[in-house]
């Protein structure tokens, strides 16, 4: 069985591009981290994931994802190998069956301050109640 899930945020903007054919194909750099225990301290470990997505979807992923969006990826891996100045290169990536949005933050965005509230205004007797 060839399955991966995970959730972690995206540590750049999503690339996504069209093929000859006209399908989107987004790659998607998804960072997750755990906390271990060294000794006394707590130390965390980032581990990065590429993760390619097609079709429909990866215009969607393109269209709505940024930098520090939380995402819910659940897909295959696939490995590749090429040569590149005589050395031989391999690449291990996520192909998303599924992604899910989970989270609205964005890496440097700040929440929308809440408008404040309009003052309820002092009335003084009954006749001066407008309703």
């Amino acid at each position: 069985m060839n399955k991966v899930t995970l959730i972690g945020r995206l540590g750049r903007d999503p690339e996504a591009r069209y093929t000859q054919g006209g399908a989107c194909v987004c790659n998607l750099a998804v960072a997750t981290t755990e906390r271990r225990k060294d000794g006394d301290n707590w130390v965390e470990h980032t581990e990065w994931h590429r993760v390619t997505v097609f079709g429909k979807r990866a215009e969607t992923v393109a269209e709505h994802l940024r930098k520090g969006s939380q995402v819910g990826i659940a897909g295959r891996l696939q490995s590749r190998e090429w040569e590149k100045d005589g050395h031989k290169q391999r690449s291990t990536d996520i192909i998303a069956d599924e992604v899910e949005f989970l989270g609205s933050r964005q890496s440097g965005e700040k929440p929308a301050p809440k408008p404040a509230a309009k003052p309820t205004p002092a009335y003084d007797d009954d006749d001066s109640v407008p309703f």
